[in-house]
Formats: C-alpha cells, sequence, structure tokens
C-alpha cells in the first residue's frame, strides 16, 4: 500500500521536490536486503532529549552519479558534507536544532565578473525552507554571509505547536544560491511527532518510510564534471529556459549537462510486495 502526502513537500522552481513516502510491508513481512533498503536513502540525524547539535560543512566534491543507461558520471559538486543531497535532520515540535556550518567552499575569485552581479560564488548561508521560526540573528536568517574559511552557529528553536511535515534546508546567499543548488546542496529536514498528527495513526507508525529527494545536478557540457555559475554567452539578464537564444545569466541549463537524480542516483528501482 503506497501512501504520499502525508507529510508536506517542499518544492522550488519545480527543480528540486522533496517527498517523503509510507510502504507499508503488511503484518509480519521485513524489508530485507532485497527490498526497500537497495534504494539509496540520506544519512539520518536526530535530535535527542530536545535537541539536535550537528556539523554541516559545506565543500567541493567528487560524487559519482550512477545512470543504468549511460554508466557512472563522476560530478564535482558544492555539498553539504560531501554526499548528494545532504544529511536529513529529524527533529520535533520544541526542539533546538544547533548547527556549526563549516565554509569549506574555495576562496572567492577575486573581482569575478569585474565585480558585477552574480559574483562571491562560494560565499552561503542556510535556510531552514517552510518552518515557521525566527528569521534574525543566527536563526533562519537569508541575509547572513559564511564566507570561504569561516565557521558559523545557527540556531533554529522550533515553536512547540509547530505542526510536523516534511521541509527541508538549502543554501540563501542572494547572488550564489542557483550555483549551490544545483550543485546538490540541499537535505531534509523533518519534523515529526506532536498532538493530532499523522505519525498517531497506527498504520502510518506501522509503515516503512522512504525517503525520496528530486534534485536536477547540472554540469558544464566542455567540463562535464564541472558546476557552471553562469552562462558566459548571456546576452541577457533575464532568463527564459525554453528559448536558448534568448538565455539570460543564470541560463546554465541551456549548455550544459543535465541529471535529474532520486536521492543522487538516476531510475533507482524501489522494490515493493503485494499487499
Amino acid at each position: 500500500m503506497l501512501r504520499s502526502g502525508l507529510r508536506r513537500a517542499g518544492v522550488a522552481s519545480a527543480m528540486l521536490v522533496f517527498v517523503v513516502v509510507s510502504v507499508t510491508t503488511g503484518e509480519g513481512q521485513s524489508t530485507d536486503a532485497q527490498g526497500f533498503h537497495e534504494f539509496p536513502q540520506p544519512e539520518v540525524r536526530r535530535s535527542a532529549r530536545g535537541f539536535l547539535a550537528t556539523r554541516l560543512k559545506a565543500k567541493i566534491a567528487d560524487n559519482v552519479i550512477q545512470d543504468p543507461q549511460t554508466g557512472l558520471h563522476t560530478v564535482r559538486t558544492p555539498t553539504y558534507e560531501g554526499t548528494i543531497p545532504g544529511p536529513t535532520l529529524r527533529v520535533k515540535p520544541g526542539d533546538v536544532l544547533a548547527i556549526k556550518l563549516i565554509n569549506n567552499l574555495p576562496t572567492n575569485p577575486e573581482q569575478e565578473r569585474m565585480g558585477a552581479f552574480p559574483h562571491d560564488r562560494y560565499t552561503t548561508n542556510l535556510h531552514t525552507h517552510g518552518l515557521t521560526v525566527s528569521p534574525r540573528g543566527i536563526s533562519d536568517n537569508v541575509f547572513r554571509e559564511m564566507e570561504p574559511g569561516t565557521t558559523n552557529f545557527v540556531l533554529v528553536k522550533i515553536p512547540r505547536n509547530h505542526p510536523s511535515g516534511t521541509f527541508w534546508y538549502h543554501p540563501h546567499k542572494h547572488g550564489a544560491v542557483t550555483f549551490q543548488f544545483f550543485g546538490g546542496m540541499a537535505g531534509f529536514l523533518i519534523i515529526e511527532g506532536g498532538p493530532r498528527t499523522l505519525d498517531t495513526v497506527p498504520e502510518v507508525q506501522a509503515a516503512e518510510e522512504v525517503l525520496m529527494a528530486f534534485q536536477l545536478v547540472r554540469t558544464d557540457k566542455k567540463e562535464p564534471g564541472r558546476v557552471p555559475f553562469v552562462y558566459l554567452g548571456a546576452t541577457q539578464f533575464g532568463t527564459n529556459p525554453f528559448v536558448q537564444q534568448a538565455a539570460g545569466l543564470w541560463s546554465t541549463l541551456v549548455p550544459s549537462n543535465t541529471y535529474v537524480t532520486t536521492n543522487g542516483v538516476i531510475n533507482p528501482t524501489l522494490h515493493m510486495r503485494p499487499g
């Protein structure tokens, strides 16, 4: 039995979707090595006693994207913790999320594009997409600028009455977010539990939960393993992705290889049984 939409899904520009699907295996059945667990799942980090303290290292890393039709493709992209997607963070209403974000991305090129916007592709920050939390200070503040080589602390206090759901985190540095986002810098942020939620339904409690992060990763055609920053052939600032000759500055989709991945893999197989 397949249930989708049990939690809220985060969507951004139709390019990335984070979904939780619950699969009921049936009473007395288990998931063995030939079942659900061969479907790739992100690393999970859970809160304990009302607190989740964790580290997220932003860094350039090689990831091998597996495509059943065209083989293995190595891409060198900006990531959280070296993986596409980043670790899954699981918290509960009332918890405190404390993240030490280490920016190990390279130094920004000096006078990139002669100082024209956008620039500083390796400056980052952290946005907890969809949470109803403070946007100030060191909380979910998209105006922070975390420079390469710095360690930055993020402290998000989740209200006790916060709804459960599937949310996600990603960088939100204006001018750099497209480059980092299409490299794979994103991860699940799941709030579970709380009163009057679907988590208390027995069938939901018994279900196998499968995370599916649909991400579009793109790399330069001339340098297949490298994520492009901007489209150097652009003749205008704006973007129309459907008209190549009118491609704007951010239309790196036009001259690039694109990989539509699920948890970092192209077309993985999910095994289920009748019932």
